[in-house]
């Protein structure tokens, strides 16, 4: 209903040379971003209606290791690192 998410990085920790970047995983289509992840910190994130609209039970959301700032468009989604579903 707030159409936002509260994301906690408490266990990530900084290398100095790789960020880490949220991504939703939707039942068709590609990942979508829900942003980089800081080590340490709790952000809020806002969705847009179209991607709250993607969120149910059992959607996957996964976590990869990227170059600082987050993906670049050109490259594609570095490894995964840790995932997980809405319940």
């Amino acid at each position: 209903e707030r159409r936002e998410l509260l994301v906690s990085a408490a266990g990530l920790m900084a290398d100095g040379v790789h960020d880490h970047e949220l991504w939703l995983i939707p039942d068709e289509g590609a990942l979508r971003s829900l942003g980089v992840v800081k080590p340490g910190q709790v952000v809020r994130v806002a969705l847009n209606r179209e991607t709250a609209g993607l969120i149910h039970a059992g959607s996957r959301m996964v976590l990869t290791r990227e170059p600082l700032g987050g993906k670049p468009p050109e490259l594609k989604a570095g490894p995964v690192v840790a995932e997980g579903a809405f319940t």
